[in-house]
């Protein structure tokens, strides 16, 4: 059984106490898994993270992304219900076209997935009001 100082806690522990590393000592990593934990915690930046995501997928600043969310009065641009924010988790979502990348509005869950799951065709929406009108 191999013993191991973590370089952040200094206190002596198992191998299987460490992530892996090819490049480290023993082919583990210098600090315990519980100190990279803490480290990785603390030094995570959801703001820049969203930010980033959101160039690099909508090609929107989150200027851009503000003021659209400020131009649809906070609401889902389909079904007019109001949100508190933009986000994956409870708040609008960034609508786009699949074909030209070209963000389109902000919607609700729902009606981000109705749009999805008819594939974005205008003809099969058609056909489902034709269906709920009969």
């Amino acid at each position: 059984m191999m013993i191991k100082v973590c370089s952040n806690c200094k206190e002596n522990k198992k191998l299987e106490q460490f992530h892996k590393s090819k490049r480290g000592k023993y082919g583990v990593h210098h600090y315990c898994k519980i100190c990279h934990s803490i480290y990785r915690k603390n030094s995570y930046d959801y703001t820049k993270t969203r930010a980033k995501e959101v160039f690099r997928k909508y090609n929107l600043s989150i200027h851009q992304l503000e003021e659209l969310y400020i131009s649809q009065n906070k609401k889902c641009k389909i079904c007019n219900d109001e949100y508190s924010t933009v986000s994956k988790t409870g708040g609008l979502l960034i609508d786009h076209c699949h074909k030209t990348g070209k963000t389109r509005a902000l919607l609700c869950r729902k009606c981000n997935a109705l749009l999805g799951m008819c594939n974005d065709d205008v003809e099969i929406l058609k056909l489902a009001i034709l269906y709920l009108t009969d």
